[in-house]
């Protein structure tokens, strides 16, 4: 009997020891945690080196599948939604899009660039189109940690217009308000 008992916790220990697998940065934090459900489905958890988690979910034949979540490093949710064949379903509702500028202060000041998160309840941040009465808005493609960059052109207020950006029709979303000094 204790035989028995100790040759199923082997297995079980060695099964378990198969079924899941690290990466790690070259640098030696995490990078992503791998568990192998069954011969087609994965669930994978990616991290930032700052061992914050940057995204979870599941892949089934080598193709996102199901709920997936994305984070920002600072844990601020970035995205949660679901792939359908490998695509992003993309779920179109009016609504206050929730942004976090990078400065602690509410007052923007003419010419002084902004970066910003956004957060849209299902879609991702390259679903989305912004469009502004003054100034400038662009994507912002280098960092881990914003999405979006704005550059206010004159005093007074500053709108931002959020759309959804599906298969090149725009369908709004919502409005945000800034004051200028």
């Amino acid at each position: 009997m204790k035989n028995i008992i100790f040759l199923l916790i082997t297995l079980s220990l060695f099964g378990s020891c198969q079924d899941t697998k690290k990466e790690y940065y070259g640098t030696g934090e995490l990078k992503s945690l791998i568990k192998f459900v069954n011969d087609s489905t994965i669930e994978i958890v990616n991290y930032y080196k700052n061992g914050n988690t940057k995204s979870q979910g599941n892949i089934i034949n080598d193709i996102k599948t199901g709920l997936w979540k994305e984070w920002y490093p600072d844990t601020t949710l970035k995205w949660e939604g679901y792939y359908f064949e490998g695509e992003r379903e993309i779920v179109v509702s009016r609504q206050n899009p929730v942004i976090k500028l990078d400065v602690s202060h509410n007052s923007l000041r003419v010419g002084e660039t902004y970066a910003f998160k956004i957060y849209v309840k299902g879609l991702h941040p390259e679903d989305i189109l912004i469009a502004c009465t003054n100034g400038k808005v662009e994507l912002e493609t280098r960092s881990d940690l914003y999405d979006f960059k704005f550059t206010p052109d004159s005093r007074g207020e500053m709108e931002l217009f959020i759309y959804a950006n599906i298969m090149q029709d725009e369908y709004y979303i919502g409005r945000v308000l800034f004051k200028v000094q």
